[in-house]
């Protein structure tokens, strides 16, 4: 379980996030919806450990990690809408890169990677990932999520128009 409780977080003195609380519990499917600008994103990135929060507390089973969100990093599986690492790499290598990156190069990997290819329905490819179309990189980075072995699946913009 995570729970935000009256979680602050901004930069250059503008708070993106202001006195957000929220609980969210295993198995449970969370949705943000708001105006552009509202700090949606934030939240997200806040909850996946990719940006501090100012102010609150974050509980993570039970324990605070708010001064820690490394540990949130290595819990959530996170996806927005810019693709990020080697865009020289195939889409197959891609996903590898960032499975081995988020502690996933475990015996199941593979199998977890052919499962997300088949849910989402991609070939595999030997172009680079910078290569395809935007649509086919959100896939890609869909199937990585879903190979993950992260418990916590962040999906913040991934089906937005460019």
């Amino acid at each position: 379980m995570i729970k935000f409780l009256n979680v602050s977080s901004g930069r250059n003195g503008r708070r993106a996030v202001n006195q957000c609380s929220l609980q969210v519990r295993r198995g449970e499917v969370l949705s943000i919806v708001g105006m552009t600008a509202s700090g949606k994103s934030s939240v997200l990135a806040v909850l996946a450990g990719r940006q501090r929060a100012n102010e609150g507390q974050i509980i993570l089973d039970g324990q605070d990690v708010t001064a820690a969100p490394r540990k949130l990093v290595a819990r959530c599986a996170y996806a927005h809408d810019t693709l990020n690492g080697p865009g020289e790499l195939s889409a197959r290598e891609w996903v590898r890169f960032w499975l081995a990156l988020a502690g996933g190069e475990d015996g199941g990997s593979e199998q977890r990677l052919s499962n997300a290819a088949k849910t989402f329905q991609l070939t595999p490819t030997h172009e680079p990932i910078e290569r395809l179309s935007r649509g086919e990189r959100r896939l890609w980075d869909l199937a990585r999520i879903w190979a993950s072995p992260q418990d916590v699946l962040i999906l913040d913009n991934v089906l937005t128009a460019p």
